[in-house]
């Protein structure tokens, strides 16, 4: 379903409950063999993520039913061994989490990378969960890649290493989601037509304008609910 409407700068909408994307599960490597995460750790409040990696695993290995329950706005730390199943080479790693909840891993939501080769170190990530994170049960991706550089594709494949999928809970944060499908359909002297697609069951949505590069929460707000 398509709405439009017309105001002048518009920058930002968003929508509570909408869906974006699906999450890319065709990551990974095509060999089990040498470079493997050797092990995540995460501290959450109530509920923790701790994982030991071998055997390897081809493709995407989904853990995603290990969770972390975290706090926007407060701070927590990953805490990972990068090690191999097989032979030691050069290797590149790199963590994301979906803070936004629009199921793709974005390159702000890089939370540490990583290069060497897996001897067992033991690296730690520290990071802040957003404050306008959204709220719910989001992915953590940990990839490895042997002979890779960075920044990897959260998305790639590759021949040896490995992707890992964990889950982390959001509590404090936002309820809104960015829409998909954004685009202007004219312009006048001072104003814009534009549209965008809902996810399908939302019914509200707010949208919020002002001078190009202006800090969201600072400019003039509207929202408009349309019935279904």
């Amino acid at each position: 379903m398509r709405r439009n409407y017309l105001l002048s700068f518009l920058l930002i909408i968003t929508s509570p409950l909408a869906i974006i994307s699906q999450y890319c599960t065709l990551a990974g490597p095509s060999s089990a063999n040498d470079s493997n995460i050797g092990s995540v750790s995460l501290t959450g409040e109530t509920t923790s993520i701790s994982y030991t990696g071998c055997p390897g695993v081809i493709g995407l290995e989904d853990q995603t039913t290990q969770v972390a329950d975290v706090i926007a706005g407060n701070t927590y730390s990953v805490d990972l061994v990068y090690g191999t199943c097989g032979g030691s080479y050069g290797n590149a790693a790199e963590v994301w989490i979906d803070f936004n909840g629009n199921q793709n891993f974005d390159a702000n939501e890089s939370i540490g990378t990583w290069v060497g080769t897996p001897t067992s170190p033991s690296v730690t990530n520290t990071f802040t969960v957003p404050s306008n994170a959204l709220d719910g049960t989001h992915r953590i991706r940990v990839m490895q890649q042997e002979g890779g550089a960075l920044p990897l594709d959260p998305c790639g494949t590759f021949i040896w290493g490995s992707v890992t999928d964990f889950s982390i809970t959001i509590s404090g944060g936002s309820s809104c989601l960015p829409v998909s499908g954004l685009s202007t359909d004219g312009f006048s002297a001072d104003s814009v037509f534009f549209s965008w697609s809902a996810g399908g069951i939302e019914t509200e949505w707010f949208v919020e304008w002002g001078p190009q590069g202006f800090t969201p929460g600072t400019g003039t707000s509207y929202a408009t609910t349309v019935p279904k």
